[in-house]
């Protein structure tokens, strides 16, 4: 074994092993300094509640995250960290949404509607996570549902409908020509870039 610059040389191929680490050190350091991190979204979804969205500006795009009760964790809901340009950001009737286009053709993002503890006593968000080619154009709220509403704007694959309809009754989205009867939803248009 032997020792240059302070670090641990083990490997029988040194030279290799030095690079890798060398290349490490500095693409790690150099993502971390060129980082910022801004307030976004600020939103109180109960009254003692409230959720913060942040962005991690970096050379990939912006790396959202959700901060509440002292605590930051990835903005998506399946605990996936994705870049890219944010195109929505929004506080509407006590619930955050935000939507993150990544690269074509798609734009992926959630609804925050709360804050739920696990049996292990962890902190999550609640709500719902969508994907697809375009922007959420508005949310109803309902007495027993949240509707998530997209223009469907191409018609390929398997969505043929002028809509695709989030529910939060439902595990999956689904496309239709025409939208519910709007009697009984509070309707809240999100003008996304």
């Amino acid at each position: 074994m032997q020792t240059i610059c302070g670090l641990q040389v083990v490997s029988q191929n040194k030279k290799t092993y030095i690079s890798k680490v060398l290349f490490l050190s500095i693409f790690i350091s150099t993502r971390c300094l060129s980082a910022t991190i801004n307030n976004l979204q600020n939103c109180a979804i109960t009254e003692e509640k409230e959720v913060t969205l942040l962005s991690l500006k970096t050379i990939d795009g912006d790396t959202p995250y959700l901060a509440f009760d002292n605590i930051i964790t990835p903005a998506f809901l399946d605990g996936g960290i994705k870049s890219g340009e944010l195109v929505l950001a929004k506080c509407v009737n006590h619930a955050l949404i935000f939507a993150l286009s990544y690269g074509p053709p798609y734009i992926s993002g959630c609804l925050v509607t709360g804050v739920k503890e696990t049996d292990e006593q962890k902190k999550v968000p609640q709500g719902f996570w969508f994907a697809e080619k375009n922007a959420p154009e508005a949310v109803w709220f309902g007495k027993n549902n949240t509707l998530l509403v997209i223009r469907n704007v191409e018609r390929i694959g398997e969505w043929q409908g002028k809509y695709i309809l989030y529910d939060s009754r439902r595990n999956t989205p689904w496309a239709t020509d025409s939208l519910p009867d709007i009697a009984g939803y509070d309707i809240y248009p999100l003008n996304a870039r």
